[in-house]
């Protein structure tokens, strides 16, 4: 996979479903740790992290 800006490979990228989004931040809202969370879905804690602070996919909302 290229990136469309910068033309470099994303190599080791993780690209998260809307669905997966969802169930990190639910998990979140249990106490589960971020390193937790982000090893059972392929991401780092700081992928985690800046989800749960809403700086990235702030537009996905948990369910109700």
């Amino acid at each position: 996979i290229w990136s469309h800006v910068t033309g470099i490979p994303l190599v080791g990228r993780k690209y998260l479903t809307a669905e997966q989004v969802r169930e990190i931040k639910r998990l979140g809202a249990t106490g589960l740790a971020q390193r937790a969370i982000g090893k059972q879905f392929g991401v780092g804690q700081t992928a985690v992290s800046r989800i749960l602070r809403g700086e990235r996919w702030s537009h996905v909302q948990p369910e109700a």
